[in-house]
C-alpha cells in the first residue's frame, strides 16, 4: 500500500504497538450491528455491494472512455485491450479475497454465537462436560480485564471443523447438529457442502488457491471433481456466489436449530435436574437467537 510520506513509515520491526481503530471508524463494520447472525449477514451484504460497486465503476469508466474516443473521432472503446485485461485480473483477485473473508467470517459467526450463548446458559452447564477443554496457562496469566469464562473457552477454538462445532454445541445445550459420521444423516447434503467450503478456505489460505495433490484428494473424497495444479476460481460457474448462498442459508438454519436445542436443554434442566430457569433469560436468548416456537414451552420462573 502506498502512503503519503511512505519513506518515513516506521519499520514494523521497530514498532512496539499494533495500530487499531474503533469499529465505529471502520464504516462498513460500523453499520453492521445485532446478534452474530445479523453481523454475518451484514458482512455478506457488504461484500456483495463491494463487488457490485467495482463492476459499476468499471462500466462507467468504459462508457466515458468510449465517449471521449468518439469525440476524438478515434476507435471505439470498450472492454478490450490491456486495460480490460487488468480489470478482469484485479476483479478476480478481489472476489477471491472476498470469498476467503466470507468463509472466515462464517467461522467467526460460530465463535461469537457460542461465546454469547455460553454467557446466558453458563450456570446450567455441568462442569464435567468441560473436562476436555484446555486453556493455555500463559493466556490465563496475562489476562487483566473482565473476560468471561465462555470467551476463554471458545475464543481459542477453531470452527472450520464441524466436529468442533458439534463439540461446542454439545457442551452448551447437550445436542449436536452435524453428526457428520452418522449413517443416514438428514443433513448429509449440508455437511458435504460445508466441508467442501472449509476445504476451499484451506486451499485459499495456505496455498494461495493452488489445488495441491493433497487438496485434490480431499475434495474428491467429498465427491467434488477438481483439477490438481489448477487455481480455485471464484468467478468460474459463479462458485463464489454459490458459496455465499450456502453460508447464508446455513447461518440462518444453524441459529434456528440452536434456539430449539437451547430451549430443549433448559426444559430438561427444570424437569430432570430441578433447576430454576429465570424468565430474565428469555429476552437474552431471543436477542441472540431470535424468536422461536419453543421459547414459550420452557418452564420459566
Amino acid at each position: 500500500m502506498r502512503t503519503l510520506g511512505s519513506k518515513n513509515v516506521l519499520a514494523f520491526g521497530k514498532r512496539t504497538e499494533i495500530a487499531t481503530s474503533a469499529s465505529a471508524q471502520v464504516r462498513h463494520l460500523a453499520n453492521i450491528t445485532g446478534n452474530p447472525l445479523n453481523e454475518f449477514l451484514g458482512l455478506l451484504n457488504h461484500q456483495d455491494n463491494f463487488l457490485v460497486w467495482v463492476d459499476e465503476r468499471h462500466e462507467k469508466i468504459v462508457e466515458l472512455k468510449a465517449e471521449v474516443q468518439e469525440l476524438k473521432d478515434g476507435a471505439n472503446g470498450g472492454r478490450s485491450g490491456a486495460k480490460a485485461a487488468t480489470f478482469v485480473k484485479y476483479r478476480w483477485y478481489a472476489e477471491q479475497l472476498v470469498l476467503l473473508e466470507a468463509i472466515n467470517a462464517f467461522e467467526a459467526f460460530y465463535k461469537k454465537t457460542f461465546i454469547e450463548l455460553g454467557k446466558v446458559v453458563q450456570e446450567f452447564v455441568q462442569p464435567e462436560v468441560m473436562k476436555g477443554v484446555k486453556i493455555e496457562a500463559r493466556l490465563l496469566w496475562t489476562i487483566t480485564g473482565n473476560l468471561s469464562v465462555p470467551a476463554l473457552v471458545f475464543e481459542q477454538s477453531l470452527f472450520h471443523d464441524l466436529d468442533a462445532v458439534d463439540e461446542a454445541s454439545e457442551m452448551l445445550v447437550a445436542d449436536k447438529r452435524y453428526k457428520q459420521n452418522s449413517n443416514n444423516n438428514p443433513l448429509a447434503y449440508r455437511v458435504r457442502s460445508l466441508r467442501g467450503i472449509f476445504q476451499i478456505r484451506h486451499t485459499l489460505s495456505h496455498n494461495n488457491g493452488l489445488v495441491t495433490d493433497s487438496d485434490a484428494a480431499k475434495f474428491k473424497r467429498l465427491k467434488f471433481d477438481i483439477t490438481a495444479k489448477d487455481i480455485i476460481d471464484p468467478v468460474e460457474s459463479s462458485l463464489g456466489l454459490a458459496v455465499f448462498r450456502e453460508l447464508e442459508a446455513e447461518a440462518k438454519d444453524f441459529t434456528t436449530w440452536l434456539a430449539g436445542a437451547a430451549a430443549s436443554f433448559l426444559t430438561k434442566c427444570v424437569n430432570d435436574r430441578g433447576l430454576a430457569v429465570p424468565a430474565a433469560k428469555r429476552p437474552l436468548l431471543e436477542t441472540l437467537l431470535g424468536n422461536h416456537a419453543n421459547w414459550p414451552t420452557v418452564p420459566w420462573t
